[in-house]
């Protein structure tokens, strides 16, 4: 968290990548990312109400209000201005609604009602909006959609935003059903791993359970290869951090399953891939790199999105270890 503090500016912006060795900044921004930092940030600063994190989480969240379009019946949304394509995207304003929940923002209820409407009878979320039509395309396959939205929804029902649940009630039961890969015909699951942390979170938000088969059917189809110490090559810990938070998911949602010694093994992966105080020696700006995540013994580069996805999955094993 501190290290994702150290690197963002007045605006609340972080630096979407920081160079190893050098501590240089890449180019380029992400909006979606943003709004995932955004969300670990506000979460983080509940967890240990530090003053410099809690600091960065008002300036991400000052950055989504800056960037938020309001529409006349009540609904708002997360907008890239550079986007060119005319849609606002639903899974954007889903992770930036985890953030201003964290913080009972009142933009939140705003991005909830945005959120809602996307999703149709059937409860499944649909694609992206048209800003000039304000409608929504369907999407049939629309795994990273239809997980963050059931999330957001879960997140923000659990904050208190009781008019949310008929729809989240609605999404919850399409997962279960017509979504399933069973019911689908799908040979293969899809990338849920948004699902698994939807299921986490609905386990608070109703009392019906959702969203548990999917995960779980989801971490069976993606964890062949668990990483140990003596691998020669190491994964990406980069690319593992979303995974990894489905596993601790899993770990938590099964506790009799395999999940919890795979979620610990990612996290000696993780501690295995941080810059720490003996490599400064190395480091033209050590101050740079402190605390972010090589994604590679070889790949030095340390990216905003990598950080959040392992915060949350260090979070989440700490939930585990608390637990025994």
């Amino acid at each position: 968290g501190r290290f994702l503090a150290r690197h963002q500016d007045d605006n609340g912006k972080f630096a979407y990548t920081v160079k190893g060795p050098s501590g240089q900044y890449g180019s380029g921004y992400n909006f979606p990312r943003h709004a995932g930092t955004a969300g670990f940030m506000a979460h983080l600063a509940n967890r240990t109400q530090d003053p410099e994190v809690l600091e960065s989480a008002e300036k991400s969240i000052e950055f989504i209000v800056a960037n938020t379009t309001h529409l006349d019946d009540g609904r708002a949304y997360f907008q890239d201005s550079r986007r060119s394509d005319g849609m606002a995207w639903v899974g954007t304003t889903s992770l930036a609604a985890l953030a201003l929940a964290e913080q009972n923002h009142p933009l939140a209820k705003e991005f909830g009602r945005f959120l809602a409407s996307a999703i149709d009878d059937r409860g499944q979320v649909l694609g992206e909006m048209d800003r000039v039509s304000g409608t929504f395309s369907p999407q049939q396959q629309n795994p990273y959609g239809q997980g963050q939205t059931l999330l957001a929804l879960a997140v923000l029902v659990n904050a208190g935003h009781e008019e949310l649940r008929p729809a989240m009630a609605r999404t919850a039961a399409f997962v279960d059903g017509d979504y399933s890969p069973h019911a689908a015909g799908r040979l293969v699951v899809l990338d849920e791993h948004w699902a698994c942390l939807a299921a986490l979170a609905l386990q608070d938000a109703q009392e019906a359970p959702a969203g548990r088969s999917l995960c779980l059917a989801y971490l069976d189809d993606s964890t062949p290869n668990i990483p140990t110490v003596s691998d020669v090559l190491q994964p990406s810990a980069g690319a593992a951090g979303g995974l990894a938070e489905a596993v601790v998911a899993g770990a938590l949602l099964d506790p009799e399953g395999p999940w919890r010694d795979q979620a610990m093994a990612y996290g000696r992966l993780f501690l295995r891939s941080s810059y720490q105080s003996k490599d400064a020696a190395f480091l033209p700006q050590p101050d740079r790199l402190m605390g972010g995540l090589r994604d590679t013994p070889v790949r030095l580069d340390v990216r905003m999105d990598a950080v959040q996805h392992i915060g949350f999955a260090l979070l989440g094993i700490e939930a585990l270890l608390r637990a025994g």
